[in-house]
């Protein structure tokens, strides 16, 4: 990113073409548009298939990658861990539940319903009260990692299992 700033900010000189990365896929090379240097972006799958990035386009680009990157990072240091900590806990209170059921789900796909039907407050009890509640997020997006990671836990304790069928 900073070759291709440094060019693109540059005093624009005619015919100076220099190309930055090329796959079988794109071209990233420079051009002068317009009495100005642009980055350009061709698809070599798609015929005429162009775009023309200017320093405007690059510096608010540059912005989106900080913003990018700011975000990856905060989400690997505070966001993940929160996740997987509640993920645990959602596991250790599927447990209790489960010892609780006269007729214990005996499929992953009844385990799944079994996870769905658990009552968020329920689970959120369980959770203390300064942490960030992920667990009507977990119950949405991961209940079949849920289960499937429950099963593979209790498989392994051998103290239940289910039977994929």
């Amino acid at each position: 990113m900073g070759n291709i700033l440094s060019f693109v900010l540059e005093q624009p000189v005619k015919y100076k073409r220099i190309l930055f990365l090329e796959t079988e896929l794109y071209k990233l090379s420079s051009m002068m548009y317009s009495g100005e240097n642009v980055l350009v972006i061709e698809s070599k799958t798609h015929e005429g298939c162009r775009i023309l990035w200017n320093r405007v386009d690059l510096i608010q680009f540059q912005y989106l990658e900080w913003c990018i990157f700011e975000t990856v990072v905060r989400k690997s240091i505070t966001t993940q861990p929160a996740v997987l900590k509640q993920f645990e806990m959602f596991l250790n209170y599927i447990n209790v539940e489960f010892s609780k059921v006269d007729s214990p789900p005996k499929t992953p796909e009844e385990m799944i319903a079994f996870i769905n039907n658990l009552h968020d407050e329920s689970v959120i009890s369980k959770i203390p009260k300064n942490d960030v509640n992920l667990i009507s997020q977990l119950k949405m997006y991961a209940s079949s990692q849920l289960a499937e990671h429950w099963c593979n836990v209790g498989v392994e304790n051998q103290s239940y299992s289910l039977n994929p069928e």
